[in-house]
């Protein structure tokens, strides 16, 4: 018997580096695979989609070196006027010189092989039914390929045989490529910046492209890249999406394990993004989390520009100025947008302001603000009253946020005189560089009805002041702009001053006066805890209408007293289920008594929401009256409530919680005795006993059966409901000799989980040794065999209670039924090789248990046992 594997399934990332073989993980949906008709002159009779794929390298058990593997979804479709056929065993992938057969491969332990978003159980991979398919259809399967050759493949390629001799193939690298279309381009300063451009599609193939591309550069000298998405492509790959920003904003950070998905090489100082979607997925994280990073841009000058903003206050001068008057297009505007305090005459930056790139242009517009000459001023002044909006505007933001006076004369004077620039072209000027001296303009704006940029010239007033600003706010608080009010609402609340809190308090207590509570309103309120809340709080309440009071009864359950409880347990039956809800939690949050004397009424409602509330509270509580109230919940026909009482009372785990788990454990099969049996073994998973469960675990495997049954014993003192540790403790003692004892704990295990299998496969092998009915330890290993049909141990024990039964029955001196034993024999083989097709690797230990000296010498054993210690199945 074995209650253990050892190196079932070891994993890791093979990442293809070298030429087309990078293509490896996936070629998207509807793409063509195949010969170009054009170019061949003939349509082949069916095409080949591979819609997605993936690899990675498992590593075998015993005898069984690593091997890399290549598993995929293909859509076939026939394209030919008559019925074609596609036998499987002529589906092959070439990598390299190396043909390899399409199959599932020595699978030890691998249950799983995932492709794109699916896992797909390897058993379903076995089928050798020829694909057939009639006149315009198609079909999709899964297919895998086992034993790529190590190192870095340079080709990869699919081939597809009709029965009829016709041969579809694709090379999977140049497939990636044309669907990725990415340009590289490596410049600016030392050619230490790499441009990459996307304008296809990323997806798991383009991933690894794009790694590579990386990896090249860095080669070359590249420290930092810019990717750049130009907006002509489709849309990505989420997955591709998400491996991309969580390596952007990992940089320096350790590598995380992606599966598929390569990790960016070493040598990257800086990575931007421009043109992601405007959702993106978030970056994966892992502890502890890298400092935050900001790598995404909506432009790719302003990439270009984070990329080398470091590097540029690094330039010489005469490197400054070769790259800010020669360099490539889109590394010019961002060495003279951050270098420009660098540049040694106004009258360079003035030139390059004339120049037809508009990049150029606005970028030597934003770097004269470095200068307070009368020429760079003046010409300043001149974009500022131009008729380019554009220009106009950066040319304000320059004369606004320079720090020389004679800038700031300059648009003092302009702004007395008129503009053409837009009222709001300038007030957001001013807001984003404000000065005291702009407060009268900026007023101005603020206070006129007919201004588009009200808001932002109030945001701007809060930051340089004005005498009449506390009143400007207190006239929109209590006006009817329900836009501006709500501006004027931020700028008070969050204002560090008396003044403004004071404001900002009497409009909230306004506000829940007159029954207009909202959610900005009411953090406010219970920030500020204002003594005067309660009462007008409690007074609203009793006013209102039932199922509009939610956001009151927080306010009262946070703020309130024992006679606010009281009141909203007084008013429970009359609230809304939403009402009902949030008092619940509000009551449980604060610990007060009238938490439990609402629970018996809250857990009968209508409502699962309410009921669920409830379970989380009665949960906290822990008390026996909770664990009888949630003892009632666990009969409860809604899913969710039941589900979530029986985690509640495992969480609890006091004795009469554990007593009514195993009441529902032992309605065997049932969907709660399941999920009462998992919920308890995960809870395990967090027992102090595991710090001993765990050594002796290690110590079984390496058949120390004393150590291992110390360790055991030790775990069961600590925690007498680990289930796990009595069935650990059961086989080492069986290992040991001592049967009785050995029963015992197994007897133990199964009251604790009905559902243990190892204590099921070792009763039975126990029973059968001691003298019981063997027809009755095989029958019970039979009715559970479905159970357990994804195991690869149980079908292994199963076939040592066959062992033993063997033993026993060769060793009785009574005439003994051959055909049975022919049978049992048979049987017990059978289970053997479906265990090892399940992931059963220890093939050393199959070959000396003494639960199998029955099989020993049996040529279809031994013959069995050879292949799977030399050769293994090539079905498996």
């Amino acid at each position: 018997m074995r209650t253990n594997m050892l190196a079932i399934n070891c994993f890791r990332n093979q990442f293809f580096r070298g030429g087309l073989g990078l293509a490896l993980l996936a070629v998207g949906s509807g793409v063509v695979l195949g010969d170009d008709p054009a170019a061949q002159g003939t349509q082949p009779p069916f095409r080949a989609s591979v819609e997605v794929s993936s690899s990675d390298t498992i590593g075998g058990g015993v005898g069984l070196p690593a091997q890399t593997y290549l598993a995929a979804t293909v859509r076939l479709e026939n394209l030919s006027d008559g019925p074609i056929t596609i036998p499987r065993d002529r589906i092959r992938l070439e990598a390299d010189e190396k043909s390899i057969p399409l199959g599932r491969g020595p699978q030890k332990g691998l249950f799983l092989l995932k492709i794109g978003d699916r896992n797909v159980q390897t058993r379903l991979i076995e089928t050798k039914e020829p694909v057939r398919l009639g006149r315009g259809e198609s079909e999709q399967i899964d297919i895998s390929f086992f034993g790529l050759p190590n190192g870095e493949p340079e080709r990869l390629v699919l081939k597809f045989f009709a029965s009829t001799g016709e041969e579809v193939a694709v090379d999977l690298g140049e497939d990636a490529a044309k669907r990725l279309k990415l340009q590289v381009e490596q410049t600016g300063p030392s050619n230490a910046l790499g441009i990459l451009t996307v304008s296809g599609t990323l997806d798991v193939a383009g991933a690894r492209l794009l790694t590579n591309s990386l990896r090249e550069l860095v080669g070359k000298g590249a420290t930092r890249f810019v990717l750049a998405f130009d907006g002509t492509q489709k849309q990505a790959d989420q997955r591709a999406l998400q491996w991309l920003v969580t390596e952007a904003s990992r940089l320096g950070a350790t590598p995380l394990e992606q599966n598929a998905f390569p990790n960016f090489p070493g040598g990257i100082n800086e990575f931007h993004i421009s043109g992601l979607p405007e959702n993106p997925p978030s970056p994966r994280y892992s502890y502890p989390q890298p400092p935050p990073r900001n790598y995404a841009h909506d432009s790719v000058s302003d990439a270009v520009a984070a990329a080398l903003r470091t590097a540029i206050g690094q330039l010489s001068e005469s490197e400054l100025l070769a790259q800010a008057g020669r360099g490539h297009s889109l590394v010019r505007p961002a060495v003279i947008r951050i270098g420009a305090e660098h540049i040694p005459d106004s009258r360079l930056l003035i030139r390059w302001s004339r120049e037809q790139d508009l990049q150029v242009r606005n970028a030597a517009i934003t770097g004269l603000r470095h200068f307070g000459d009368r020429a760079a001023v003046d010409a300043l002044v001149a974009f500022a009253r131009g008729d380019d909006d554009e220009a106009a505007a950066t040319a304000l933001d320059s004369l606004a946020g320079s720090r020389f006076p004679t800038a700031h004369e300059a648009l003092t004077d302009l702004l007395a005189g008129g503009l053409p620039a837009s009222q709001a072209a300038v007030v957001r000027a001013l807001g984003r560089h404000p000065r005291p001296m702009w407060s009268e303009i900026v007023y101005e704006a603020a206070i006129d009805p007919e201004s588009p940029v009200r808001a932002e010239a109030i945001q701007t007033l809060v930051h340089i002041g004005h005498p009449q600003l506390l009143p400007l706010l207190r006239k929109l608080l209590f006006g009817d702009d329900e836009h501006l009010q709500k501006v004027a609402f931020s700028a008070v609340v969050n204002k560090a001053d008396p003044d403004f809190d004071e404001l900002a308090t009497e409009f909230a207590l306004d506000r829940l006066k007159s029954g207009r509570l909202s959610s900005d309103v009411l953090r406010l309120l219970l920030q500020t805890k204002d003594a005067r809340t309660k009462d007008i709080a409690e007074a609203q309440f009793r006013a209102a209408r039932a199922g509009d009071r939610v956001k009151l009864i927080t306010l009262l359950a946070e703020l309130g007293d024992l006679q606010t409880a009281g009141l909203l347990a007084e008013s429970f039956r009359s609230m809304s289920a939403g009402e009902r809800e949030i008092t619940m939690r509000a009551l449980s949050n604060i610990g007060s008594p009238q938490f439990m004397a609402l629970a018996p009424e809250a857990t009968r409602t209508g409502s699962a929401a309410v009921v669920l509330t409830t379970i989380q509270g009665l949960e906290r509580d822990g008390s026996a009256e909770a664990v009888e109230l949630l003892i009632e919940q666990v009969a409860n026909s809604n899913r969710s409530i039941w589900t979530a009482a029986v985690n509640a009372l495992a969480k609890i785990g006091s004795s009469k919680a554990q007593e009514a788990l195993q009441v529902v454990m032992a309605d065997l099969r049932s969907d709660r005795s399941r999920h009462v049996a998992m919920t308890l073994r995960q809870l395990r998973y967090r027992s102090p006993a595991q710090q001993f469960f765990l050594p002796a675990k290690n110590a079984a495997a390496k058949e120390q059966w004393g150590n291992a049954e110390e360790l055991y014993t030790l775990a069961v003192e600590i925690d007498d409901q680990h289930a796990e540790a009595f069935a650990g403790r059961a086989n080492a003692r069986y290992q040991l000799g001592n049967l009785q004892q050995a029963m015992g704990d197994y007897q133990t295990a199964l009251k604790l989980n009905p559902y243990d299998e190892f204590a099921i496969t070792g009763l039975a092998i126990l029973s059968v040794q001691t003298g019981g009915d063997i027809e009755a330890a095989i029958e019970r290993t039979k009715e559970w065999a479905e159970e357990f049909e994804n195991s690869a141990l149980y079908p292994y024990n199963t076939a040592c209670v066959y062992g033993v039964a063997l033993t026993r029955l060769k060793a009785q001196e009574e005439p003994v039924d051959e055909k049975r034993l022919r049978q049992m024999e048979t049987k017990a083989i059978t289970l053997l090789g479906q265990s090892v097709r399940l992931g059963f690797d220890q093939i050393e230990w199959m070959a000396k248990d003494p639960d199998l000296t029955s099989l020993h010498g049996l040529p279809e054993y031994e013959a069995m046992l050879g292949e799977f210690q030399h050769d293994p199945p090539a079905d498996q």
